[in-house]
């Protein structure tokens, strides 16, 4: 079913099965509390849009593009991000769990208390993104660029550093005793901060 969304358009509490969201384009159109469940919504564009407490529960979102979006408290559970792009969105409080990230493009943005345990984010550039408060306990961020990033109290237990690069990245107030670190790259007020982490004292 074909749908047009005008700019500034808003809509709330709408399930949007049947429609056609692929290759649509998308301006500063307002959705809260909306079901996009299983949606095909490939290629989509999104610029200035806002979703809040949206379900994008196994939604295909695979080479979309969003620039300056906002989707803050969403469900993308199951759902595919292969090759999209997020241009500085605001993703505050989503939970992304079991979503696929292969391919995708993230350019700076606010991640702050998402939910992202267990994802596969290998070799991805993340770099200034802001992940504070965030749960990526038992993430795969093996070789992954994360400069420059905020972790401020973000859950990192159990995630794969190695070969990473998180330089310049805040870490306060996170634990790193359960974080595997090998062959990581860090700067030396990261390296103060595990150290003490660890129980170590500098002479």
């Amino acid at each position: 079913m074909n749908q047009t969304f005008p700019e500034y358009a808003t809509f709330e509490g709408k399930k949007f099965q049947g429609t056609d969201f692929a290759d649509q384009q998308l301006h500063h159109v307002s959705f809260t509390r909306c079901s996009f469940r299983g949606m095909d919504m490939a290629a989509l564009v999104t610029k200035g849009c806002t979703f809040h407490y949206c379900d994008f529960t196994f939604a295909r979102l695979n080479e979309s593009h969003h620039q300056y979006t906002a989707f803050a408290g969403c469900t993308f559970s199951g759902c595919s991000l292969f090759g999209a792009t997020l241009i500085q969105c605001k993703c505050i409080g989503s939970t992304f769990s079991g979503a696929v990230f292969t391919g995708i493009e993230i350019q700076g943005g606010n991640f702050s208390d998402c939910y992202l345990a267990d994802s596969d984010l290998r070799g991805l550039c993340l770099d200034n993104i802001n992940f504070s408060g965030a749960n990526l306990q038992n993430c795969n961020l093996e070789k992954a660029k994360m400069r420059n990033c905020n972790f401020t109290r973000a859950q990192l237990a159990g995630a794969n550093l190695k070969k990473a690069d998180i330089q310049g990245s805040l870490i306060d107030g996170v634990d790193m005793r359960q974080v595997k670190m090998q062959d990581t790259l860090i700067d030396v007020p990261q390296a103060i901060l595990i150290a003490h982490c660890l129980g170590c004292k500098l002479g």
